[in-house]
């Protein structure tokens, strides 16, 4: 299994290790050699191997590891090029004018936060490259599965197996670099990163799963279900754990009946509060309360903070529900206010992607983004039983996290790609039955 599967991505682990390298030696060799070989892919067509390069130097981007750091660097400039590149395969064949038409009133909303923006530089930039991104997923994933069918998506998940299989490793020799604060976080920046990069990975995984059964050999299943449990294990992060339990179980229930699945889901979106105070009961079910850091059951819905944050950030929005002040804005408000939070033990941002959009861009973005979102995923539904499980497991992290209000980092990506992955797939029926 092994064997067969480093010799079908060997061109993927020859271009990272020469990456790695490079921008270990130099930054600025680092960044000239990523934006070469991204060149030199797009000449030959290798557009699976593009967007698997792509994902990984967003994933090196999010680490802490020094032997990464010029990934921050290269970032937004390949962002810039692919995006740039992306207007000329720009057509109606690739999907990528229907994803983007759809999220064009939240780049709009955006665009309008700039003109009240304290930090207009960072907002245009940040509103520049979610453009991009949303063109630039749905392009590349049209062009990769022209060429190589639903295989262009083994690279990304052999990509997520390699990180979490290196990071395991490293973590016997290493202990001190692959942990934060007494919790695994792997090649990540921290424990709850390297969660939501798992559990994403790991809602496309199932997506393929359910496309291509075949894909994958049992083998393969086995060992990367068991380093996703174990990694999300050992990094204690209780959010990202309760992602995969509520795709298992919304899944059953929509296969069950579509009514029952909609009722749940109504329930699951209105009750939150409810479902993250059974996290000390099912925890110490599994004998992981200790593992899990679950104390009782106050402080789990404290978040270690997010309770602090969350109530700044919705103070905030009450000033003027459609107050817009650009991407950024809320991670500037609360370095303002830093000060004031680390004397209430708080560290970061609102921790929550809906309050976080809502003070970004207004009642109105927040509306057009996620309402885009739910959207897709229930249009998708009618072809694709996966789709409101997927829905709902990412609803509840977008709760616990701001990650989808930004989208330079490994995570915001992966949701564009089912949404296309699902599109794709759904054309070709349609083609297929013509």
């Amino acid at each position: 299994m092994v064997k067969s599967l480093l010799i079908y991505n060997s061109e993927l682990l020859i271009v990272l290790l020469l990456t790695v390298v490079a921008g270990f030696a130099n930054p600025i060799l680092g960044t000239l050699l990523v934006l070469l070989l991204a060149l030199l892919m797009v000449k030959a067509e290798k557009w699976s191997l593009l967007l698997v390069f792509f994902v990984a130097i967003l994933t090196f981007s999010d680490s802490r590891l020094g032997m990464f750091s010029f990934s921050a660097m290269v970032k937004p400039v390949l962002t810039l090029l692919l995006g740039l590149l992306a207007l000329f395969f720009y057509s109606k064949p690739t999907g990528a004018p229907r994803l983007f038409r759809s999220f064009a009133p939240f780049i709009l909303c955006a665009v309008y936060g700039l003109i009240y923006s304290p930090m207009l530089e960072v907002s245009a930039q940040k509103v520049l490259s979610y453009a991009f991104i949303i063109i630039l997923v749905p392009l590349l994933s049209y062009l990769a599965y022209k060429k190589d069918k639903l295989r262009f998506l083994e690279n990304i998940i052999f990509f997520l197996f390699l990180v979490m299989s290196v990071g395991l490793l490293l973590s016997f020799f290493f202990k001190e670099e692959m942990y934060l604060v007494g919790r695994f976080r792997g090649l990540l920046g921290n424990p709850n990163g390297l969660g939501l990069f798992i559990t994403n990975g790991f809602l496309l995984y199932q997506l393929i799963r359910q496309k291509s059964p075949s894909l994958f050999s049992l083998n393969f299943r086995r060992v990367f279900v068991a380093l996703v449990l174990i990694s999300l294990l050992m990094s204690g992060s209780r959010q990202s754990i309760m992602v995969v339990l509520i795709f298992y179980s919304m899944g059953y229930i929509f296969k069950y009946s579509n009514w029952l699945g909609f009722i749940s889901f109504l329930i699951l979106a209105f009750g939150f509060e409810f479902l993250i105070s059974q996290i000390p009961t099912v925890t110490k079910l599994l004998g992981l309360d200790k593992t899990l850091r679950v104390e009782d059951i106050e402080q789990i819905k404290a978040g270690s903070g997010r309770a602090i944050s969350w109530a700044f950030a919705w103070k905030e929005i009450q000033v003027d529900y459609f107050a817009a002040k650009g991407l950024n804005y809320t991670t500037y408000l609360f370095q303002y206010w830093r000060e004031e939070f680390r004397a209430l033990n708080h560290m970061g941002n609102a921790h929550n992607s809906y309050l976080t959009v809502w003070l970004d861009t207004g009642f109105q973005g927040f509306l057009t983004l996620f309402g885009a979102v739910i959207y897709h995923f229930i249009r998708l539904s009618k072809s694709n039983y996966t789709a409101l499980p997927i829905l709902c497991g990412l609803a509840f992290s977008f709760m616990y996290e701001s990650w989808f209000a930004a989208s330079l980092n490994p995570y915001t990506i992966v949701v564009f790609l089912i949404i296309s992955t699902m599109y794709i797939v759904e054309d070709e029926k349609k083609i297929a039955k013509k």
